[in-house]
């Protein structure tokens, strides 16, 4: 697999080194915004209102965006894209998602539309989209613009003591990032139906995405719209927390069960990347049982569904992070027997934004700490080295993705100390801030992180 990934590099490097098939073939919208990106890692920008009412197809086609595509043309780094362009620059041979992405069929089958438009208007083949921001939980690292009880949390408070005044409002407004309402008209959600019929039966990959999109009445209608007209090509996804009302989760499951066979494949995507109360405390809002009972009860009460989760791994997550790995493995080695895929898939993802809540900020013995779970998990659940007759192993890629994870954490020093020790003071006051208006006490959730939090006091 990982020769296969290499093939890809020097296909995408025959281009030009900064080439990536994503920032053509991938588009995620947000809606209930105005914004997007391709592919998720670079920071959303503006869809310029006038460029999509003169073109829906503006939604993905910015001006903006173009400029971009043509600095990878021509072998420029766009400073956008600086989350591969990091995974790169630490050597070791480490693949980044321009690798990764580019790999995937979604990117593959528009390899040579892409090198021939240029920087012509392109439909893409990935799309994930969220048409509101209604959301129950009120995750740390999220804000009001995804989520909407985070909005309410920040218009009775207001922004966090941090030097960033972290989820301010002003800021929102001052980007023209303030959400529409799901009871407000939205002429972007318009511009989205008006490019549907059009767009639909050409998509590889559609992904439904929030907040929490098992909240959104337009989810639901684009759900039934797939099972009214079939697209035996179509891998079909949906983003969902898993902690809706229960009718909501046995409607998503009679949903999926009469879209199988009517697609070419389906995935759930959920997230987590920790356990129990260290789950409960970043992800607030989320009962980590109940967010399990519901993992399992769609993959038990489905066939042919890849359910994956996405990892935002952040450094509250170092002291349950190894172990939630190693349940989702055990899932796989349970419901894998009845399928000829990995139904229970994950991929390990660093957290950029808050910086007061990034791996990178964490002292020495607390990173060690970590280094070594990692370097556990992986002698332990490597294929070579895996003593069962299951699918319970880290795959070639996962294994990669975590290897690079740890390589970040470490590479990535502040060689400024006062800059470090002024991020270091944002997160001492984020979460005492947090404890007090959410009910939490870090200090008892995260014993292993003791050290850290005073360290982070004194500074």
């Amino acid at each position: 697999m990982m020769q296969h990934y290499e093939s890809i590099k020097t296909q995408l490097d025959s281009v030009s080194p900064s080439f990536c098939i994503a920032k053509w073939s991938q588009l995620t919208l947000y809606l209930q915004t105005g914004y997007n990106h391709s592919c998720h890692h670079p920071t959303p920008h503006k869809i310029p209102l006038g460029e999509v009412l003169n073109n829906h197809k503006a939604l993905h086609n910015t001006k903006f965006k173009k400029v971009q595509m043509s600095k990878m043309l021509k072998g420029e780094r766009p400073s956008e894209c600086e989350y591969c362009w990091k995974i790169e620059d630490l050597g070791k041979g480490f693949l980044s998602d321009r690798v990764y992405k580019s790999a995937h069929d979604f990117s593959q089958n528009k390899f040579q539309e892409i090198v021939n438009a240029k920087t012509e208007d392109i439909e893409p083949s990935y799309l994930e989209i969220s048409f509101s921001n209604a959301c129950q939980l009120k995750c740390a690292y999220c804000s009001p613009d995804i989520s909407s009880t985070w909005m309410q949390e920040i218009e009775q408070y207001g922004g966090y003591p941090t030097t960033s005044n972290y989820n301010n409002l002003e800021w929102f407004k001052e980007q023209k990032k303030m959400p529409y309402k799901q009871s407000e008209d939205n002429p972007y959600v318009d511009a989205f139906w008006k490019w549907w019929p059009e767009l639909s039966p050409k998509l590889h990959t559609l992904r439904l995405t929030g907040g929490e999109p098992l909240l959104s009445k337009d989810v639901w209608k684009v759900i039934d719209s797939v099972i009214e007209n079939p697209n035996p090509k179509l891998t079909f996804c949906i983003n969902t927390n898993l902690l809706v009302p229960d009718v909501l989760i046995d409607k998503l499951i009679d949903k999926l069960n009469q879209l199988d066979g009517k697609v070419k494949e389906l995935q759930i995507f959920s997230s987590g990347e920790a356990s129990g109360k260290a789950n409960e405390y970043m992800r607030f809002g989320t009962d980590d049982k109940k967010w399990r009972r519901n993992f399992e009860k769609v993959l038990s009460q489905t066939k042919n569904v890849l359910v994956a989760n996405m990892t935002t791994v952040n450094l509250t997550s170092v002291g349950t992070y190894c172990d939630f790995l190693r349940y989702l493995l055990d899932l796989r080695s349970i419901y894998n027997k009845e399928v000829s895929f990995n139904k229970v898939q994950f991929m390990s993802n660093y957290l950029r934004y808050p910086e007061f809540l990034a791996i990178t900020i964490l002292d020495d013995g607390a990173k060690d700490k970590f280094k070594k779970d990692v370097e556990e998990l992986i002698e332990e659940r490597s294929k070579d080295n895996w003593k069962y007759d299951n699918d319970g192993y880290l795959t070639n890629e996962q294994v990669d993705q975590l290897n690079r994870l740890v390589e970040h954490m470490y590479q990535n020093k502040f060689e400024d100390t006062e800059k470090l020790n002024t991020i270091r003071k944002d997160f001492y006051n984020f979460v005492n801030e947090y404890d007090k208006r959410r009910g939490t006490d870090f200090k008892e959730t995260f014993p292993e992180l003791k050290e850290f939090y005073k360290i982070c006091q004194e500074v």
